[in-house]
């Protein structure tokens, strides 16, 4: 029996789980950052998506996965009865627990199950750990929250229905099938009307040809909202592609000793499964560059009159049949001396060359180019923005920069929304069939 598919599934789902519990652990920790009671709403819901991924764990058989799940669902749980033990440390532990497992889920399949009992034995120690042993961090008197209750189960409803999901999973090649079917539909209804349409005019009498005129009219509109239709299913929230940041930020401001404060808008904005899956990797580098290059430390930001934390912003909007994202951030921004002095020292330009501030910041996306003075785990070596423009150029797109030194630095990606099939006029001129999208 063929069983990918049950461990395709089990993996997307696994990882949504694994997306929630980052999720949960960001905002536990912007509360206690804030002074801000324990949100027991929220680690509720969380306790809910780590008891189905446990579930989901055992029975597809694996064991260590399962068991290291269950101990973290016992370290929440203690955190629910006793939510002074929330500290920074153990968010700490928490998110290093989350690598684990996402680690442990992600090599599922290719290699043996992975060793997570140093971890497990970790956990542990957590969630049998006494109250007593942990400082109030709010230096008040203890009184222990009321446990959630133990017989509640994931996905039921408040009367103990189970509830209907709406949700149905389907393998993203067979849409890929349906949308090249309705596309030959569409070429085929198309040739059909050319067909009527010169036939009419050839015998002149419309009454012949009786409801074929009227048929073909159907069958065009019906053939067009088949394609509109499927196009749609292929259609997800760009949250999906933006969900996976704020946790690598997190993690990767604190090694560099920043303060980053990532946000969102636009969301909602839908395009194409392919897009999302291919403006993951550029967003990825684009982040990465502004928390290593950009945002300054928070002692430079405050010598400078800026706030200690730095800000990175993504936003998404629709332009017509293209999707425009920024990544902006309030950052050292670029310096147009530093960027021509290196492009000098590669040969890039010579120094008779006049150009403008916009021209010497588009040259950072030159293979190899980078104005670090030292190569570190995150950059230096001239490689992500040169990444960043080769994979939107594959996908037909464009990347403008735009830099204020000491201001900040916004990057435009302008992709389109959908690579299916779209209606456009057809122009000849001087023997040459141009294409005008619609």
């Amino acid at each position: 029996m063929d069983t990918s598919f049950l461990l395709a599934d089990y993996l997307d789902d696994a990882r949504q789980h694994i997306d929630a519990l980052d999720a949960a652990l960001l905002d536990l920790e912007g509360g206690l950052s804030e002074g801000a009671e324990l949100d027991q709403e929220r680690v509720t819901e969380l306790l809910g998506s780590l008891h189905t991924l446990k579930g989901n764990s055992g029975m597809m058989g694996y064991g260590t996965v399962q068991h290291f799940v269950h101990q973290l669902e016992g370290v929440f749980k203690r955190l629910q009865e006793s939510p002074e033990l929330l500290s920074a440390d153990l968010l700490n532990a928490l998110f290093e627990s989350a690598t684990a497992v996402r680690t442990a889920v992600e090599h599922i399949g290719t290699e043996p199950q992975p060793d997570l009992s140093q971890e497990t034995r970790y956990l542990e120690s957590l969630a049998e750990r006494r109250s007593a042993d942990q400082p109030d961090r709010r230096g008040r008197a203890r009184q222990s929250a009321p446990a959630a209750p133990r017989n509640a189960s994931a996905g039921t409803t408040g009367n103990g229905k189970a509830s209907k999901s709406g949700i149905l999973k389907v393998d993203f090649e067979r849409l890929d099938h349906l949308l090249n079917l309705a596309g030959e539909l569409v070429i085929h209804k198309t040739k059909l009307n050319q067909i009527v349409k010169n036939t009419e005019d050839l015998v002149g009498a419309e009454e012949i040809f009786g409801e074929l005129p009227a048929t073909a009219q159907m069958i065009e509109k019906t053939a067009s909202e088949l394609q509109e239709a499927i196009m749609r299913v292929r259609m997800l929230p760009v949250r999906h592609a933006f969900q996976r940041f704020p946790r690598m930020v997190r993690d990767l401001a604190k090694q560099k000793g920043k303060d980053v404060e990532l946000s969102f808008s636009g969301e909602d904005t839908e395009i194409d499964k392919t897009v999302i899956d291919a403006i993951g990797e550029p967003l990825l580098h684009l982040i990465r560059n502004s928390i290593d290059h950009g945002i300054e430390t928070p002692g430079v930001r405050r010598s400078s009159g800026k706030s200690a934390a730095g800000s990175i912003h993504l936003s998404a909007q629709q332009e017509s049949n293209h999707i425009v994202i920024s990544v902006r951030d309030d950052g050292a921004g670029m310096s147009a001396s530093r960027i021509r002095r290196k492009a000098l020292e590669r040969g890039l330009i010579t120094t008779d060359q006049s150009l403008s501030d916009e021209d010497l910041h588009g040259l950072v996306f030159h293979p190899g180019f980078s104005t670090a003075e030292s190569v570190s785990e995150t950059s230096g070596r001239g490689v992500g923005l040169d990444v960043v423009k080769k994979v939107i150029s594959d996908f037909n797109g464009i990347i403008e920069v735009k830099s204020a030194e000491g201001q900040g630095t916004e990057f435009t990606l302008k992709m389109p929304l959908t690579l299916a099939i779209i209606p456009a006029l057809l122009v000849e001129a001087s023997k040459d069939v141009f294409a005008i999208p619609l």
